[in-house]
């Protein structure tokens, strides 16, 4: 974990996944010179995460794919930690917590209010897109019962 800790080394890992590159257009990436580049290589090679072909090119190996795949999940969970921390998350079934990382973008909210209200615009947003509901389908479970029984009066 500790070669991941650089954000240099996790941008080189990042681009040598999705290009073929050699050790001075990776410089580039990072925007650093040959040798420090170099040692950020060398130590993502003996992790097991790239490799050098003998032309020069680097490329990650399926270790290092396979890091890119949980590395949103990980950063996930470091991220909010505080949170969770008061969470038994030993629940949640393994394919949940491998796709964690697919929350990245989410809005944070701290309150079940907050977190109703976005989720019934989200509803709401869907519905009109799919144009399979009608809105009253969509409000009337939410409907306070003491105000129905008044309408109801």
């Amino acid at each position: 974990m500790f070669n991941l800790a650089s954000a240099d080394r996790l941008a080189l890992l990042r681009d040598i996944a999705t290009t073929r590159k050699n050790l001075t257009a990776l410089s580039k990436t990072i925007n650093t010179s040959r040798p420090e580049c170099s040692r950020h290589l060398d130590r993502l090679k003996l992790s097991g995460l790239i490799s050098k072909d003998s032309e020069g090119f680097y490329q990650t190996t399926s270790v290092g794919d396979a890091i890119l795949k949980v590395l949103p999940s990980v950063q996930f969970l470091l991220q909010y930690r505080e949170d969770l921390m008061s969470h038994d998350l030993s629940g949640l079934p393994v394919s949940f917590v491998e796709r964690l990382g697919d929350l990245q973008n989410a809005e944070h909210v701290r309150h079940f209010s907050q977190a109703t209200t976005v989720l019934l615009l989200t509803e709401v947003q869907n519905a009109v897109r799919r144009n399979s509901l009608a809105l009253s389908e969509i409000f009337e479970p939410l409907r306070d019962p003491y105000l129905v029984s008044l309408e109801n009066a």
